[in-house]
């Protein structure tokens, strides 16, 4: 009934570049640095099958990838909500005729992009300037553009929510929005001794990995995540409940949609982050020979992933799950970059004293 067969091939391009540099060295002081770099690109060259997606074995995340001839593996495909009026079409066939919708995104009109970076109908009527910060004081929260006069026709819109960027038919369209594999990633080293004392540390980083955060998914659901949290925001500025769980019209026959959209990707849950790791300190002082023992003796102290600069919005950003092989699965940690309530590298502080003899 069913059949291994290999379904294409896979082009990878690896750089890598380090670089020593001994800054000092002298009979009592020596000072070192350590640089490296490396960027690696993974394309599907060839696919037989048609396009298809896959991913890991965890609920609602086993397409979060889809493989595509040409494109680069690990790539996620969602949903996008649009955030510059460029997104909007130029020409689309309304009652009144065709109408150019970039040109009503500006102050006074259809569109305009609120506080939070993401474009929204404003309520404008064709009389009363509306604008995307007017929605308490101006009781526009439920109005409605209806889907004839619509930028995507069969797709009616609701005053101050995210749009979707959609077909000719209204369609939610499934873009890439992302990808597991990084930029480029790149470590920093330093080792300075003097006479007995020895520091070592190490900084190392990864630029632009996609991460699908599904626990942030889930807070939507929940109504748990602090991006519903409207205290300090100003009447204009503030949003209901449902701009964070619903957001506009749903896509989904039982009424759920918008950001949370039952856990699909989209530009919301993928967040393309950036982070570097305090990945070790390390000081050591050489206490040499003691008086009636063996050896010479060392005495250290090393502290392992100290410390966590990142724009990501959830715990840890480096994480992966390892889901089995069969099936659809991706079948690595490294690929699979979900984070599903993953548990966070741990911090450690280890003391070490050592011999030799």
């Amino acid at each position: 009934q069913n059949q291994w067969r290999n379904a294409g091939t896979l082009h990878n391009e690896t750089y890598e570049l380090s670089v020593n540099v001994p800054i000092f060295t002298g009979r009592d002081l020596s000072w070192s640095m350590r640089g490296t770099f490396d960027r690696n690109r993974t394309t599907i060259s060839k696919l037989i099958p048609p396009p298809f997606n896959f991913g890991a074995s965890l609920q609602a995340t086993d397409q979060v990838f889809r493989a595509v001839e040409g494109r680069a593996f690990g790539e996620f495909w969602g949903r996008v909500f649009l955030t510059s009026c460029a997104q909007l079409p130029t020409s689309t066939a309304t009652p009144g005729g065709s109408i150019n919708y970039q040109a009503e995104c500006q102050a006074g009109r259809q569109f305009a992009v609120n506080n939070d970076g993401y474009l929204t109908y404003t309520g404008f009527n064709g009389t009363n300037g509306a604008s995307a910060r007017g929605g308490i004081t101006n009781n526009l929260w439920q109005t409605n553009l209806p889907s004839a006069w619509s930028p995507f026709p069969g797709r009616s819109l609701t005053y101050g929510h995210p749009i979707v960027l959609s077909d000719a038919n209204g369609n939610a369209v499934s873009s890439p929005i992302g990808n597991a594999l990084p930029d480029y990633r790149w470590a920093m080293s330093t080792n300075v001794q003097y006479k007995r004392f020895t520091a070592y540390a190490l900084v190392d980083a990864t630029m632009g990995r996609g991460i699908y955060n599904q626990g942030r998914g889930w807070s939507y659901l929940d109504f748990n995540s602090a991006d519903g949290d409207q205290r300090g925001r100003s009447v204009y500025d503030a949003k209901p409940m449902s701009y964070n769980y619903r957001a506009g019209l749903p896509d989904n026959g039982n009424g759920l949609g918008g950001f949370y959209d039952i856990l699909g990707p989209n530009t919301k849950m993928l967040e393309n982050t950036n982070y570097a790791k305090v990945r070790e300190v390390a000081l050591s002082f050489r206490l040499g020979r003691l008086q009636g023992l063996f050896g010479d003796w060392n005495l250290s102290l090393i502290g392992r992933n100290l410390y966590t600069f990142t724009n990501y919005s959830g715990f840890d950003p480096e994480v992966g799950i390892a889901s089995g092989s069969t099936g659809n699965n991706a079948g690595s940690s490294a690929i699979n970059s979900i984070d599903a309530f993953t548990f966070p590298n741990t911090r450690s502080l280890t003391f070490s004293l050592s011999t030799t003899f």
